[in-house]
């Protein structure tokens, strides 16, 4: 073996193992959290091939299902119906609501609904606690066990577990199930508790059937045959604080979406160490719910706080498909993604008096392939996270924050801060949705807020895990003097759904339709997206040929080197005729050792004499690079490769194009450095990736001439070590990016 090509391979090999040695000591994989023994049934041997998403043990979304009530807060009125103590503060001239549930719910998961999601509101600070997407296009790609709802689930006094609340359209509400029933028996199982009840849940599958026996007014029901579905979406949910998912105490969970407080009132203004103006709970605390009209579509909330003068009120709307569209056929970019959020202040004092608001973001994004995924940022350095701030002001490009870089800048003591210019748009952005809050001004140019910040919510994580911060941005509104009974009023609209580039144009400021959420689908420079953008519609055609994308990534990559290949016909015919001509370079290299004026004369007139340019074999590279990186770009960020199967959904292996194709679980077997979910290879071994290099090398092989003399070999034997060493650095890579 030529000693060069080993001395490269063996310098390669040591900078990999020492960085992947390095990284393992600097950054130490987690311990896992201790399951308890439910959980352990419910895992069963074999993790799934969720087992290391977003929800892991140590950061899985609190499932409120899961959420253990207290005592205290249950409504005596009405037994077994989790509802909420009554605030103090009752808001004066309005109506209220007779029942005072902890949550309500709008929209509704059945499929002739006109609701595009079904939004579930807790009355503690008034906010989003999840939006789950009713599109069956639109799956949990990462928890494929059985669903029938957010159910709210709490102990009962005896055994069993009371339903708090059942959301229209879920599996739940089509058997039957009503908030208030305990459920005893559960496929033929007694019930102790809700987490026993979730563990069997857990161990169920989509399209499984399941008898559940429950208690309603203390007598029993005949049995409920409840046919279990795949898990919708949640472009927002609740998280835990690096706890077990059933833990069960809902004091750990990350503060929910859509929070509002009041900023400032008269001399007095939040403090840099305070979270709340004292004597102010509009966070925690329950607000009243007040009476609409439009029940199901819309709801109100308010708190009066006396002591300020203030009535606080925040009104959720959620929109429906319009009257003419059928919802079981309706196109799945139709704009209704979307609920309007309006924030009203009113002054109840007897004197004017200065006041201002905060308002928190959307929360609890899905992080699903942050150990995989990669995406396109805007930023030169820093990168992206799984979900980060995006903003858009008025007639500037969109600035990126990443979830690393606010993550470290909230360890840092650095708030990120910016603001005084009008805002089009705030987004938190994940790999294939986004919840952006769009200010409906009716002037381009006014500016509601004097500043914004970008903030973690929750405990940071770990340094290597920083990009999986819960990110989300906070507005601090400019400061008004108000009158004596008027009031501050701002409307947002709050977008939550999929990144469908014909989707995202619908949704802008009234005044700058320009200005649209189009942007959050970002391929990186422009003469990349020049030719992103026709090659991903080019992919969609072909999917609606063979229906399988697949098959249809296949077609487009044969259709691209087809286009290319009367130029990598040229590339190669270069090649092979620089091969041929390296025994007689390399004599005039030994024949004018010092001259080198006579060196280059005499390989130029070699040139000339064969009709050989040694700059033809640069410009096809050049044409050839804006397109192919293009396709890598289009394929990288379309949303309809999520969730695509290469085969079969019903085939475990590479059934979401999306991600990488996950043959076997291999990381007990690996240290941690490698195929932990922060390794190298992760935790999976991937099959594509290891086809791709064999196929590179073969194709090398055919198609390269001979080395004529060492050099040549040297340069081949370097170009297969480097086809293996690029396929170890790319291992993780989506399965439909490894199929182009």
């Amino acid at each position: 073996m030529d000693k060069r090509f080993l001395n490269f391979a063996l310098v390669a090999c040591t900078i990999f193992i020492g960085y992947t040695l390095l990284m393992g000591v600097l950054f130490p994989p987690e311990p896992p959290p201790p399951k308890d023994e439910a959980a352990e049934v419910a895992d069963g041997v074999d993790p799934p091939a969720d087992a290391h998403d977003d929800r892991q043990p140590d950061d899985k979304p609190a499932d409120d299902d899961q959420s253990a009530d207290d005592p205290a807060e249950v409504d005596p009125t009405q037994p077994g119906i989790e509802a909420a103590p009554l605030p103090e503060g009752r808001p004066r001239g309005l109506e209220i609501r007779d029942e005072q549930p902890r949550r309500v719910q709008l929209g509704s998961l059945a499929p002739d609904s006109p609701f595009r999601m079904l939004v579930t509101i807790n009355r503690d600070g008034a906010a989003i606690e999840r939006a789950e997407l009713k599109s069956r296009q639109y799956r949990d790609i990462e928890d494929r066990s059985g669903y029938w709802g957010h159910l709210a689930l709490s102990a009962a006094e005896g055994k069993g577990a009371v339903v708090g609340i059942v959301g229209p359209g879920t599996p739940a509400a089509l058997a039957g199930l009503e908030a208030g029933d305990v459920v005893t028996q559960f496929d033929g199982v007694a019930v102790a508790n809700p987490s026993e009840l979730q563990a069997a849940l857990r161990a169920k599958q989509p399209g499984d059937v399941v008898a559940v026996v429950v208690d309603r007014d203390g007598r029993r029901l005949p049995p409920l045959n409840v046919t279990l579905t795949r898990r919708p979406l949640e472009v927002m949910r609740p998280e835990l604080r690096q706890e077990p998912f059933d833990s069960g105490d809902p004091e750990n969970a990350d503060p929910l979406s859509l929070l509002l407080t009041l900023q400032r009132v008269g001399d007095r203004k939040i403090a840099d160490n305070e979270t709340e103006l004292p004597g102010v709970d509009l966070y925690r605390s329950p607000w009243w719910i007040v009476e609409d009209d439009n029940e199901g579509a819309s709801v109100t909330l308010a708190r009066e706080l006396p002591d300020l003068g203030v009535q606080v009120i925040k009104r959720f709307t959620l929109a429906e498909l319009p009257p003419e569209v059928d919802p079981t056929t309706a196109p799945v970019d139709s704009p209704a993604y979307h609920l309007t959020v309006e924030v009203e202040l009113r002054n109840i004092a007897e004197r004017p008096q200065a006041l201002a608001y905060r308002f928190d973001g959307p929360t609890g994004l899905p992080m699903e392939g942050w150990w995989y995924s990669y995406r396109t940022s805007r930023n030169w350095m820093g990168g992206s996270g799984a979900r980060d701030v995006v903003v858009q002001y008025s007639t500037r490009t969109p600035r990126q924050y990443s979830a690393t870089t606010i993550a470290k800048s909230v360890r840092d003591s650095e708030p990120l801060t910016w603001g005084g210019q009008p805002l089009s748009w705030v987004a938190i952005d994940a790999q294939y949705f986004a919840a952006a809050l769009i200010p409906q001004k009716q002037q381009a140019d006014e500016t509601w807020l004097s500043s914004m910040e970008a903030i973690v919510v929750g405990e940071l994580p770990d340094a290597r895990r920083f990009h999986t911060s819960n990110v989300t941005c906070r507005m601090i509104s400019e400061t008004k003097t108000i009158e004596a009974g008027e009031a501050i009023t701002h409307n947002y609209v709050l977008f939550a759904g999929p990144k469908i580039p014909s989707l995202l144009t619908q949704y802008a400021p009234p005044a700058a339709p320009q200005e649209n959420l189009s942007e959050l689908v970002y391929y990186g420079w422009p003469i990349w997206a020049l030719f992103a953008r026709p090659m991903s519609q080019v992919l969609h055609f072909f999917y609606g040929f063979v229906g399988n994308y697949g098959l249809a990534i296949i077609m487009l990559t044969v259709l691209v080197r087809g286009c290319m290949f009367p130029i990598s016909r040229k590339q190669a015919l270069g090649a092979q005729k620089m091969q041929e001509l390296q025994p007689e370079m390399k004599k005039i290299a030994e024949k004018y050792k010092k001259d080198y004026e006579k060196r280059g004369k005499a390989i130029q007139e070699l040139q000339r004499k064969h009709n050989y340019n040694p700059l033809a074999g640069c410009l096809p590279m050049f044409i050839q690079l804006p397109i192919f990186i293009g396709l890598y770009r289009a394929l990288m960020v379309d949303i309809e490769l999520r969730d695509a199967p290469l085969i079969s959904e019903n085939f475990a292996w590479a059934r979401n194009l999306g991600a990488p194709d996950m043959l076997w679980y291999w990381e007990p077997f690996l240290p941690a450095f490698l195929a932990g979910p922060t390794g190298w290879l992760g935790p999976y071994l991937n099959v594509l990736p290891l086809i791709t290099i064999v196929l590179f090398i073969w194709q090398q092989k055919m198609f390269m001439p001979p080395p004529t003399d060492e050099q040549a070999a040297l340069q081949q034997k370097v170009m297969r070590f480097m086809m293996v060493f690029m396929g170890l650095l790319f291992f993780k890579v989506a399965s439909g990016l490894c199929l182009y």
